[in-house]
C-alpha cells in the first residue's frame, strides 16, 4: 500500500530526502527562489575583470550596466575585494589601449582597401561577376556602378568606423589622471566597508602565507593560476579569504560576479558548465554559516531582469557575453579532443598544447620541448625547428595560422571532414570561431 505524504511514513521519507539535502547541499543547484534572494538581498562582490569589461564594451552598454549597479536596490550591498581592486588599477590602462586598438586595426584595414583600389579582392570578384555580361555597353555600366558602390562604401564605412571610435574608445593619455568610468567606479562604493581594507605588512605577509598554503594544498580557487605571474597565482585565492571573512562580518550571503569560468572557480564537467563549484559552496558554509553563489555579467544581468525588473536590453547581455567569452582563455576545442588524438601527454601537457594552438599563455622552452617531445608528425616537427632556434614569438604566431590547423587536422582520422584554403574544415565541425563557448548550464 502506498502511502501519501500526509502519512507517518511519507513524513519519514521527506525527512530522509531533506537530510541528504542538507548533508550534500553544495551538490543540488540553487532554485529560482534562492537565486532570486541573492540578487535582491545577498551582498554583490565584483571581481577586476566586471570593471576591466567597462572599458571593452561600447560606450550605450557601458551606460546601461553602470545605471544598473548605481541602483539604490543594489549600490549599497555592492563589495569590491582590496585584490579585486588593485587588479582593477593595475590594468585599466592597458585594457583601455587594447581597446583603443581594436579600432585602429579596423580603420588601417579600409585604408588599406580604398588604397588598392581595383586591386582588393572583393572588387576584383565583384568585377569579375560584372565582365561575365558580354554587352560591352553595358558592361560598362555596371563596372562603372561597381567602383562607384564600391568607393562610397569604402568610405562611408571608414567614417562610420571614425565616429564610433571617437564615440567609445578612451585615450589612454586622457584618462590616466581623469577618467570618466573609473569616477562612475568610484561613487559605487562610498559606504563604509564597501571596499576589501588594505592589510599592513605584517598582516599581508600572514594573509598571502595563507593563500599559499591553500594553493600548495591544491584547495581551490586559485589551483589553476599561472604561477609566473606577478603575484605567484595568490590573487584568486586572497579574493576568496576576503569574501569569506564579508559573509562572517555581515552576517550575510554572498554573490560573486566574475567572468573568471575555469574549473578552480566552476562545476565543469566534459566542457559543460554546471554552476559555481560544489567545494567552495561547501567550504563557504562551513566557514561562514552562509551561502555562496557565483555568476558571469551577462548571467547577472539577465538575473537582474528576472528579480529586479532591470530591463536591461538583449543587445546588451550579448555584447558583454560575446566579450567574456572571447576574452576566456578556457575555451576548449571541442572537436580536437588533445587527449583522443594524443593520449599519451599528460594533463598538464595536454593543456600547455591547447595554450599553444591558441597562441596564449605561451609555455616556457622546457615545457615546449616535453609536449614536442612525443611526436613526430608535420606538427611537431615545425614546433621543433622553431623551439630549436627560440622562436617563440613565431611559434605563437604558427600555431594560430591555417598552416597549423591544417597540419592538425591532415592529422584527424580519415572521416573529419577536410580543411578549406583558409585552413579550416569546410563544415560545421571545425574548430570553433572564438565566440564559441562550452555548455553552459546552471550559471
Amino acid at each position: 500500500m502506498t502511502r501519501g505524504p500526509g502519512t507517518k511514513t511519507g513524513t519519514a521519507q521527506r525527512r530522509q530526502e531533506d537530510a541528504m539535502r542538507e548533508v550534500f547541499g553544495e551538490w543540488y543547484t540553487y532554485g529560482d527562489d534562492e537565486r532570486g534572494d541573492f540578487v535582491t538581498k545577498a551582498r554583490i562582490a565584483l571581481d577586476a575583470n566586471v570593471l576591466l569589461d567597462l572599458y571593452r564594451i561600447s560606450k550605450e552598454s557601458r551606460e546601461k550596466i553602470l545605471a544598473q549597479l548605481e541602483r539604490d536596490e543594489i549600490r549599497p550591498r555592492l563589495f569590491l575585494p582590496y585584490r579585486a581592486g588593485l587588479e582593477y588599477h593595475r590594468q585599466r590602462l592597458s585594457v583601455a589601449d587594447d581597446h583603443a586598438k581594436q579600432y585602429a586595426s579596423a580603420t588601417s584595414i579600409i585604408t588599406r582597401v580604398k588604397k588598392n583600389g581595383a586591386n582588393s579582392p572583393l572588387l576584383r570578384e565583384l568585377r569579375t561577376a560584372v565582365e561575365g555580361v558580354k554587352d560591352t555597353g553595358v558592361q560598362k555600366r555596371l563596372l562603372d556602378a561597381v567602383d562607384a558602390a564600391f568607393k562610397t562604401a569604402a568610405t562611408e564605412v571608414e567614417e562610420a568606423l571614425r565616429t564610433e571610435r571617437e564615440s567609445n574608445i578612451l585615450h589612454t593619455k586622457q584618462i590616466q589622471a581623469t577618467d570618466p568610468i573609473r569616477d562612475r567606479i568610484e561613487k559605487l562604493f562610498t559606504d563604509p566597508g564597501q571596499v576589501g581594507r588594505r592589510r599592513t605588512s605584517t598582516d599581508l605577509r600572514a594573509w598571502e602565507d595563507q593563500a599559499r598554503a591553500r594553493l600548495a594544498a591544491a584547495i581551490p580557487p586559485g589551483t589553476g593560476a599561472d604561477e609566473a605571474k606577478q603575484d605567484g597565482g595568490i590573487g584568486d585565492p586572497l579574493i576568496w579569504m576576503e569574501m569569506m571573512d564579508l559573509a562572517k562580518t555581515d552576517e550575510q550571503d554572498v554573490l560573486f560576479v566574475s567572468n573568471d569560468m575555469k574549473a578552480d572557480w566552476r562545476h565543469i564537467v566534459d566542457d559543460e558548465d554546471f554552476g559555481t563549484l560544489p567545494d567552495l559552496r561547501r567550504e563557504f558554509a562551513d566557514e561562514t554559516g552562509q551561502r555562496y553563489h557565483h555568476v558571469s555579467t551577462d548571467t547577472f544581468l539577465q538575473d537582474l531582469n528576472k528579480y529586479l525588473n532591470a530591463d536591461v536590453g538583449d543587445e546588451v547581455i550579448d555584447e558583454v557575453k560575446h566579450t567574456r567569452v572571447t576574452l576566456s582563455p578556457t575555451i576548449e576545442l571541442p572537436t580536437l579532443r588533445v587527449a583522443d588524438l594524443y593520449p599519451d601527454l599528460t594533463a598538464r601537457n595536454e593543456e600547455m598544447y591547447r595554450n599553444a594552438v591558441r597562441g596564449v599563455n605561451m609555455p616556457t622552452a622546457q615545457e615546449l620541448n616535453a609536449i614536442t617531445g612525443f611526436r613526430s608528425s608535420g606538427i611537431w616537427e615545425t614546433l621543433r625547428n622553431q623551439l630549436a632556434h627560440n622562436q617563440l614569438s613565431e611559434l605563437s604566431e604558427f600555431t594560430r595560422s591555417p598552416e597549423f590547423q591544417r597540419l592538425i587536422w591532415t592529422a584527424q582520422p580519415s572521416d573529419r571532414a577536410k580543411p578549406t584554403d583558409d585552413g579550416l574544415p569546410d563544415d560545421d565541425d571545425g574548430l570553433p570561431e572564438d565566440d564559441t563557448e562550452p555548455g553552459s548550464i546552471g550559471d
